[in-house]
């Protein structure tokens, strides 16, 4: 009676020990995380790569006017566009990795320009990142962009720019500019309008 009980205690300890070696077994191969949730694919238990942060979100720009017309007032090293510049909205958003996106809506001349009445005379748009620098004082990076940025007819000032910029480090007090192909500034991240200066 007695080697009976033994045998079906010590049964009872390995069918115990062994299911919970299969349950360590099965956590070792990551399958406590949900089926397409996994933290970190491809790495194990490594380091967890780094997440690309926000340094700049915006949903306004001004466009050029006034004062800032031409190269009397540029800023930050960047002149301003030789005509008046309106636009119906703007959105955009800069990653500390660099990566930029900006797009507009209805960004044009107001009135009558060579393109026509209440159109973009410019071919393309690029966008530029204007940063404060420790050594350089101002570094100003451009997009190397072409004319696949517009969206539709190229005289309705629709455009969307997506590009990769080599930041300078550090980069302070971000400005984003929407620019001629030559770098005259059309719009700035800002908010109200500029007055005409008449």
């Amino acid at each position: 009676m007695n080697n009976r009980l033994i045998l079906a205690a010590t049964c009872c300890v390995l069918l115990g020990a062994g299911s919970g070696a299969l349950a360590d077994d099965h956590r070792g191969h990551g399958s406590d995380d949900p089926p397409g949730l996994d933290d970190n694919p491809g790495h194990g238990k490594g380091p967890k790569p780094k997440l690309t942060e926000t340094v700049l979100e915006f949903q306004t720009m001004v466009g050029v006017n006034g004062m800032f017309l031409g190269a009397t007032n540029p800023i930050r090293g960047v002149d301003g566009g030789g005509l008046p510049w309106v636009l119906d909205g703007a959105k955009g958003e800069l990653k500390d990795n660099g990566k930029l996106e900006v797009e507009v809506e209805g960004l044009v001349v107001p009135g009558t320009s060579p393109c026509g009445v209440d159109c973009n005379p410019a071919p393309f748009f690029k966008a530029l990142v204007s940063c404060l620098t420790v050594d350089a004082g101002i570094e100003n990076v451009s997009t190397t962009n072409g004319s696949e940025v517009m969206i539709g007819d190229p005289t309705n000032g629709n455009a969307k720019i997506e590009a990769m910029l080599d930041l300078p480090d550090p980069c302070i007090a971000p400005i984003v500019f929407v620019t001629s192909p030559t770098g005259a500034w059309f719009a700035v991240t800002g908010v109200g309008v500029i007055p005409d200066g008449s």
